[in-house]
Formats: C-alpha cells, sequence, structure tokens
C-alpha cells in the first residue's frame, strides 16, 4: 500500500496500466492516478516508470513540479573520477536505460526521486565473470547519478536535501 512506487522493466504505458488495474488494484483496492513513464535506452524498450497516489495515506497532497530524463547524458558529461574509463566514442550514452528525476511536494514538502535501473550482470565474457565484465558500466552509471545529485544540490551539501535514489542497481 505503498504511496509511490518506482519501477523497473516496464515495457510501455499499456504495461502500466495492465499492472495497475489487473494487480495493484485488485491487491489494494485503489489505484494509483499519476503515472509516468519515459522511453529510455534498453535496446528491448524496458524503462523505468512511476505509479503515485494523488494523496499519502495520511491525507497529504503528493504533487510533481518536474521531470526530467537523463538518458542523454554521455560519458563526455561524466566528470572523471573513480577510475572510470570512457568508452571508445565518448558521446556514447552512459545509462543503459535512464536516470529519471522527479521533483514532488508532499504535504508541502519538497522530495527529489531519482529513478534508476543499472546495467545488468550479464553472462561472462573473455574469462571473467558476468559482474566483473559489467561492473565498469555500473560504476560510470552510479558515478554519474551522483554527479547529478550534487549538480543540483551542490557537493558536500546533500546531507541536509530531501532525495532518494530508488531502483535497481543490479548487483550484490
Amino acid at each position: 500500500d505503498a504511496d509511490i512506487l518506482c519501477l523497473q522493466e516496464v515495457d510501455d504505458m499499456a504495461a502500466l496500466n495492465a499492472f495497475e488495474y489487473g494487480y495493484l488494484y485488485r491487491m489494494v483496492g485503489n489505484g494509483y492516478r499519476q503515472k509516468f513513464l519515459v522511453e529510455g535506452n534498453d535496446t528491448r524498450g524496458i524503462d523505468v516508470a512511476v505509479l503515485m497516489r494523488e494523496e499519502t495515506r495520511d491525507g497529504e497532497r503528493i504533487e510533481v513540479l518536474d521531470i526530467k530524463s537523463h538518458a542523454g547524458m554521455t560519458y563526455r558529461e561524466l566528470k572523471s573520477g573513480a577510475g572510470i574509463l570512457p568508452p571508445a566514442n565518448p558521446d556514447e550514452k552512459l545509462f543503459k536505460r535512464d536516470c529519471l528525476e522527479l521533483d514532488l511536494r508532499i504535504g508541502g514538502e519538497p522530495l527529489t526521486l531519482y529513478v534508476v535501473h543499472f546495467k545488468s550482470m550479464g553472462p561472462g565474457r573473455d574469462g571473467a565473470d558476468g559482474r566483473d565484465a559489467t561492473m565498469p558500466i555500473r560504476m560510470a552509471e552510479a558515478q554519474a547519478v551522483r554527479q547529478i545529485v550534487e549538480q543540483r544540490f551542490g557537493a558536500g551539501n546533500t546531507a541536509r536535501k530531501r532525495f532518494a535514489i530508488c531502483g535497481d542497481f543490479n548487483d550484490y
């Protein structure tokens, strides 16, 4: 009975509606009127999405102020750090799906959500296991999320801000 659901591997809005009406509505007895899905970079067409109620269970209004996709961010835009090496093409899209940023106001208080779905661990290649082979991509995605948050709130200033990073980080 969550007020906000952050989802991954959503095919499209029709699938999101089917999930809500065919499963959630039957389970909890009411729906999620606010639905957000932005097409990301996954070649299979799976995206991140958010379902929200109009009010919390406590009766506080949930308002969406802004939505921003970071699917277009490239390795060129990533500040170097943490030993992350850019691919041969620095204009390659960094997020394998997206980092969807939502600015909300809940009961008059701001909250920013970052919804992610990092690169999967997949099968191993060239003698490395799947986790090790794909770790540099997940590390770059994590560094990019950090950069986005710090650009928004200021480096070293995030402890006093209301935000959450939600999603599938595809690691242990």
